[in-house]
């Protein structure tokens, strides 16, 4: 039982982040709203009466209950508390944190939650909590459903996919090992499983009761994850897939209910629960119906890289006849220099007749002769092939019907890629094809249906298994299944054999799955989740992240093809897939850190000869006027490597603009080509942006980045949006403080006690300990948003829900982010420029409440997902290095009389606040303003 002592230690831990808010004055009220809930936690009275004394106290919790300004990273700290309270020590890990616990995953992509450690920004702490009984998850749901925490869920932690098993913001991991239980019922036909049970351990346990389970292939796979995801096993072929074999599911909603899900009680929420995934609960108890299967024939050979054409003929063959035979099935795993063909069949028997199209090929290698063996012992076999080393893995899918010539042509794509991304960073990857014959399908609509959707033919489902050692190369090693899942589809298309599914459970994190269910399923899902799902705990619905996040079943439309400088050769803003998915490779990898590390000289270069320019003959007198919106023109032109600085040269039309990049590309190519004659390492190698883009390489080929036409392609949009946000954003800065002085001096403080010196002034842990000019720099960005329109996307086949709305393949559809930004939801106060929004510790000097995750969430400046801006790195640190320098260096004021850049009264509506830095939507951003005075300050 937790103790009053351990309890009190807690409070000692946390104690100082909750002492923080004085005790409210209101406590009837609070007391009002927390009794219900910490009754309905169930805590004896000892603990109880602690728990609520503690709460009882918290001015940011009363403020939350009554809809008033408070700090969310507090309510996280009490939520922690309360977990704790209600768990018991033997049931959190909290500090000293259990590492091991926290990187408990299989892959080192899912990042641990890290308990008690404070966030820079949001100052919040974060618990681990292992709960054994369904009522400890429903107690853990029901905390964080009442503080509004983050929370992730994890049982076997197989899933490779970042977030997925864990959690990357601060917020609570509810991990359910503990939940392991293995019961069989009385007559052997349902066996009850908890979810963190590995498979493994369910299948020994039920070889003495000569029956076995749909389930994992692999011992270590836990329960939960694969269940949910649909369930691929060996004799799914036979029997279904394994959600299509739940009798009954024990699932805990967001409110804390625990009820039971089947065909006779929530039955739509028990056909969500086959193969919708974690967005309706969290399942504490699977009960699976048993199949009579445990003595079996199986036998596991190894072919060579020539045989894959044969190997595949023969896989298609069977597919097309042997396996009518529903018993049986082939594990085709294809690496780039072997071939593992597994033939199983699910009862003892002498070389079974559905495998003849395989018997005539010679293998290299007998890995396992044919046997009768079991259930078990064919597993344990496969659990020798499972590595337990901490790599970094990844999965990936696509689908189609039975077609041998599209299985070689993507073969061969694959193994070119696979076998150059091996040499270049030892990554591993497998090339499988599973086989899911028609009566699979038959078994899921005889057995109640499930929301997949599939159709009624043979069909494979491909998938890749990655390992790879360093985080360097994931862009380069995730380059190569994402690459040929594109390349399923394309070739598949042009055959007619691609079929758009996508199977959950091999899903990979920019994949989609349920987007491919059908648009009927889809819908139906959506309703289930607001039925079961009131508050929504489980869901994200943002329209923004539903349009442009990774996992958005939408592609650029129509309207970006009128960027492409010359015909027939794209640039990265206008590519499609595939060609997109190449172009973002290469334009990554020259905006990596290492190119921004080697830039950041000839940045500082040229803000420093920008700063000394803006005082020019100024001495110590205020300057000459400067209107910002140029000069911020002339400094972002310079730092992208196009020198025309205080040339004063405005392109005046198409024309002009295409001979001033033709002409800056041409002279900047011969200092390239030139530099590349005397050495990459020569002190006169100008190694600036447009250096890593000359000399960009493909990281998936190695091969050359661009071509020279591809080149000015690449110059073009990055002269318009490389230079965008900077000149943007660094105008609209000089307009708000010099019109609010309380920022200016915030701003001039912050810098000149943290910089002893201007040299000091570059990236490094003092430039980042500079909280305010962050929050400046980002509250100005969104109020004036570089791109204020909408970027439009065209829906794909399956259609999107969008904010409750389905829209069909075809629509076009966007987000303003000048609306999003303004949203009044997300942003009280909207039209007020208040930095403190993004400081927790200075929240309380805004004037409206702030909810910090919506904040986050809704902030976009640089657009989201797979086309989200390479360069913002880049534009952060140009800004930051920029407005330091600038605010170290001189006094700022706005030239008296002058409003160039405010609205004005007599303007249209939406141009009327004098407050707000004035911008046009012609795509980008174009502005005037403001006019600006610098005089060097007294030290």
């Amino acid at each position: 039982m937790f103790g009053v002592v351990s309890f009190c230690w807690f409070l000692s831990i946390i104690g100082p982040a909750l002492a923080a808010s004085p005790p409210t004055t209101n406590r009837a009220f609070l007391q009002s709203k927390l009794q219900p809930f910490v009754d309905s936690l169930a805590l004896p009275p000892p603990q109880a009466q602690l728990l609520s004394s503690k709460l009882d106290q918290d001015s940011n919790l009363a403020a939350f209950l009554s809809g008033k300004d408070y700090q969310s990273s507090f309510l996280l700290a009490l939520s922690c508390l309360s977990i704790r309270a209600t768990l018991g020590d033997d049931s959190v890990d909290t500090i000293p944190i259990n590492q091991t616990e926290t990187e408990a995953n299989w892959s080192a992509h899912p990042r641990p939650v890290h308990p008690l450690i404070l966030n820079p920004r949001t100052q919040v702490a974060s618990l681990l909590a292992f709960p054994d009984l369904s009522q400890d998850v429903s107690r853990a749901l029901k905390i964080t459903g009442f503080f509004k925490s983050r929370f992730a869920v994890r049982s076997g932690g197989h899933s490779p996919n970042p977030g997925f098993s864990s959690i990357d913001n601060p917020g609570i991991l509810i991990d359910l090992q503990k939940l392991n239980q293995i019961e069989v019922s009385q007559d052997k036909k349902v066996v009850s499983l908890g979810p963190g049970g590995r498979w493994g351990d369910v299948l020994a346990a039920l070889d003495p009761y000569d029956v076995s389970v749909i389930g994992g292939r692999i011992p270590q796979v836990g329960v939960a994850g694969l269940t949910i995801g649909g369930g691929l096993f060996h004799f799914s072929g036979e029997y279904g897939l394994a959600v299509d074999n739940v009798k009954n599911f024990e699932v805990v909603l967001s409110d804390g209910t625990v009820t039971d899900a089947n065909a006779d009680r929530n039955a739509d929420l028990f056909w969500a629960l086959k193969g919708g995934g974690a967005n309706f609960g969290i399942v504490t108890r699977f009960d699976l119906y048993t199949i009579p299967v445990r003595n079996i024939w199986f036998q596991v050979a190894i072919y060579t890289p020539e045989q894959v054409p044969t190997i595949l003929d023969a896989f298609a063959e069977w597919q097309n006849e042997g396996a009518s035979d529903v018993k049986s099935t082939v594990a085709l795993i294809i690496a780039p220099e072997a071939t593992t063909v597994g033939l199983i069949y699910s009862a003892s028997a002498d070389q079974p007749a559905a495998f003849a199209p395989f018997y005539s090929i010679s293998a290299a290698t007998v890995a396992v002769p044919a046997n009768n063996g079991t259930v078990l012992s064919l597993t344990n076999i496969l659990g020798t092939t499972f590595s337990n080393v901490p790599q970094r893995h990844d999965y990936r899918g696509a689908s189609s019907k039975v077609d041998v010539q599209l299985y070689k042509d993507v073969y061969i794509f694959w193994r070119e890629q696979a076998i150059a991304v091996h040499a270049a960073t030892g990554a591993n990857m497998t090339f499988t094809l599973q086989p899911i014959p028609v009566n699979l399908v038959d078994q899921g609509i005889a057995k109640g249906g499930n929301p997949l959707g599939l159709s009624r033919i043979n069909q494979q489902w491909w998938t890749t298994l990655v390992d790879w050692e360093n985080a360097e190369d994931d862009e380069k090693v995730r380059a190569v299944p994402i690459a040929t899942s594109e390349k399923w589809k394309e070739l598949g298309e042009q055959r007619g054999s691609y079929i758009p599914f996508l199977f959950m459970n091999d899903g990979s994190r920019d994949q989609s799955p349920l987007s491919l269910y059908g648009a009927e399923n889809v819908a139906r899902l959506k309703q289930v989740s607001r039925k079961y799902d009131r508050s929504q705990m489980f869901q994200t619905l943002q329209a923004n992240r539903a349009i442009y996040g990774a996992k958005s079943n939408v592609k650029k439309d129509d309207f970006h093809l009128v960027y492409a400088m010359e015909a027939g050769v794209s640039n990265t803003w206008s590519a499609n897939h595939p060609e997109h998915a190449r172009k973002r490779r290469i334009l990554n990898a020259a905006f990596s850190d290492k190119a921004l590390r080697m830039s950041e000289p000839y940045v500082i270069q040229h803000v420093d000869r920008w700063c000394q320019l803006l005082a020019e003959g100024a001495g110590h007198d205020w300057s000459q006027p400067r209107e910002m919106a140029e000069w911020s023109d002339y400094l972002v032109f310079d730092i992208l490597g196009l020198d025309r600085l205080f040339k004063m040269f405005a392109p005046e039309n198409v024309s002009n603009y295409i001979r001033f990049i033709e002409s800056n590309l041409s002279s900047r190519i011969a200092m390239e080509e030139d530099g590349a004659e005397k050495g990459v390492d020569s002190v006169d190698v100008r190694k600036d942006m447009f250096h890593h883009l000359f000399h960009a390489k493909d990281p998936l080929t190695g091969g050359p980045g661009y071509t020279k036409a591809e080149l000015r392609a690449e110059t073009s949009l990055l002269v318009v949006a490389g230079s965008d946000t900077t000149s943007t954003v660094i105008p609209a800065m000089f307009f708000y403080m010099t019109r609010n002085p309380r920022t200016y001096d915030k701003l001039t403080s912050e810098i000149r006690k943290t910089f002893h010196n201007v040299d000091e002034i570059h990236a490094g842990p003092q430039l980042s300990s500079c909280r305010y000019l962050r929050a400046f720099i980002d509250e100005t960005m969104r109020l004036n948003p570089p791109v204020a329109g909408d970027l439009t996307r065209e829906v794909l086949a399956g259609g999107i829900t969008v904010e409750d709305q389905y829209l069909p393949e075809g629509t076009v559809v966007g987000v303003s982010f000048y609306a999003l930004h303004h949203n009044e939801t997300t942003f009280p106060d909207a039209f007020h420029f208040q930095p403190e929004r993004w400081i927790a510790a200075e929240r309380k000097e805004v004037s409206a409440p702030v909810n910090m995750a919506a904040v986050e969430s809704g902030f976009t400046p640089f657009s989201m997902g797979p086309r989200g801006c390479p360069g913002k790195n880049l534009a952060y640190l140009e800004m930051s290095i920029t407005m330091a320098k600038v605010l170290y260096l001189y006094d700022v004021k706005a030239l008296e009389g002058s409003d160039l850049g405010a609205g004005r009264p007599d303007q249209i509506r939406g141009r009327q606040n004098k407050e707000h830095y004035q911008t046009c939507d012609r795509f980008i951003s174009t502005r005037k303003g403001p006019i600006v005075n610098f005089r060097k300050r007294a030290v």
